[in-house]
């Protein structure tokens, strides 16, 4: 069961970000100095993207660009020709068949692109192999969770889940470092964490929450120097207004 439960999370995509918490209106540290050198490109193997890295390659084709947008325009407003009646066992043939060396060179451009960052949750961004290692090492059931249909409901699901599986600081460093290697593979250069801290489990205080995603940032960003991190410290909007003044007293101490 866990197994189709991963399979369903990869179809998702790369991560899970579904954690919902009210954004702060303090940061702990203003945006960072741009990196020295900002390629537009980095080298990736060919697992990356899927493509031949020795290809010639131009991030930037006005032509591949225009044709992708008219492909794009033609999709949208198809024209409203009468079908004629297929003859009994007839195959069927697509009229627009998706190009694959362009959807190929698409991704490359939009792997190659510097991005940033500015909503990343700690709590919702699991990758989904550690989401289930985590969920079947806590002993936590993932079962009614459909992970092939997530509508609203069902991330919030995700969620209630996810907010169990942080309950010791090493846990908490891992998550928060794949986080950041993550995002360092999808050529972001800066990234803004978010979360709300927590005296959960193993984690005694919330200042000890907040020193150990501050010690996972420091490690990550001397093994992935092109990536600059920033921690902000979220509010619940849920939360009473002395639990706000908490967070408040940890931004000013940190």
């Amino acid at each position: 069961m866990q197994a189709n439960k991963l399979e369903g999370l990869l179809q998702m995509g790369g991560g899970l970000d579904v954690e919902a918490s009210c954004k702060p209106t303090k940061t702990k540290a203003a945006a960072p100095e741009a990196p020295e050198e900002t390629p537009t490109e980095v080298t990736q193997d060919s697992s990356t993207y899927g493509g031949n890295p020795n290809d010639e390659f131009d991030p930037y084709d006005p032509k591949l660009m225009a044709e992708i947008l008219k492909h794009n325009a033609k999709m949208q407003n198809p024209k409203a020709a009468p079908q004629a009646p297929k003859p009994k066992g007839a195959i069927a043939k697509v009229a627009n068949p998706v190009d694959m060396d362009k959807l190929d060179k698409l991704f490359k451009i939009a792997h190659n692109l510097p991005k940033i960052e500015l909503h990343a949750h700690i709590g919702g961004c699991y990758r989904p192999q550690t989401f289930v290692e985590l969920a079947e090492a806590k002993n936590i059931s993932i079962d009614h969770i459909d992970f092939y249909n997530v509508d609203i409901k069902a991330a919030f699901e995700i969620f209630k889940v996810g907010s169990q599986l942080i309950t010791d600081t090493a846990t908490l460093k891992r998550v928060t470092k794949e986080i950041i290697e993550d995002y360092n593979k999808q050529n972001t250069r800066y990234l803004e964490l978010r979360s709300t801290p927590k005296a959960i489990g193993e984690i005694k205080t919330k200042e000890e929450y907040v020193e150990t995603v501050l010690e996972a940032i420091q490690e990550a960003s001397e093994e992935f120097r092109s990536i600059r991190v920033a921690f902000l410290i979220s509010v619940n909007r849920t939360a009473e207004v002395a639990t706000a003044k908490e967070a408040v007293d940890l931004l000013v101490k940190f």
